[in-house]
């Protein structure tokens, strides 16, 4: 044991005469304690910065490439598994690259949802507006809308209000 070998490369012996006397010597109160005592030799880190850059690529690629960012698919883009990404620190990375893409997909909805009431408010700009009909022509309940865009639904009840009491001072 002292010279650093293995319990296997001692059992394998043919000295032993057989297993039971193998057996008293490796359970022998010297042999246990050198095995306890033994420093094993740990495995050097690799440097986790590279592989970081390694995950911070890779998704630059699926964010340029329009594909929705998910553990998942950064773990079959670059062929590894999801532990090693955890292992190498790319969880945190991960999360910030898909709250970042959420927040721009959101921003778009928002600019599209824009557009959509704009264009429903000039083709109807001779008649009273019903929140009911848009909502319906945008195709999204008012509730569901408020959760996401509180300030799109406040802005909505501005511009039908205006819009209505301007149809109606026409009117007179």
């Amino acid at each position: 044991m002292k010279n650093n070998m293995t319990i296997k490369e001692i059992s394998s012996w043919k000295c032993w005469g057989g297993y039971r006397k193998y057996l008293l010597y490796r359970f022998h109160k010297d042999v246990i304690y050198e095995l306890n005592t033994r420093k094993i030799k740990r495995n050097k880190r690799k440097n986790t910065d590279v592989n970081k850059l390694r995950i911070q690529k890779c998704l630059g690629e699926l964010h340029k490439g329009s594909e929705k960012i998910t553990l998942d698919t950064v773990c079959n883009a670059m062929g590894i598994s999801a532990g090693t990404i955890r292992n190498w620190g790319g969880n945190e990375i991960i999360s910030k690259f898909k709250k970042q893409q959420e927040l721009l997909k959101l921003e778009e909805n928002k600019k599209m949802l824009n557009e959509q009431i704009n264009n429903y408010l000039r083709i109807h700009n001779n008649k009273i507006i019903k929140s009911k009909d848009l909502y319906a022509h945008l195709g999204i309940i008012r509730n569901i809308l408020w959760r996401r865009y509180p300030d799109i639904t406040a802005d909505i009840t501005c511009k039908i209000k205006l819009h209505n009491k301007i149809i109606r001072s026409n009117v007179k």
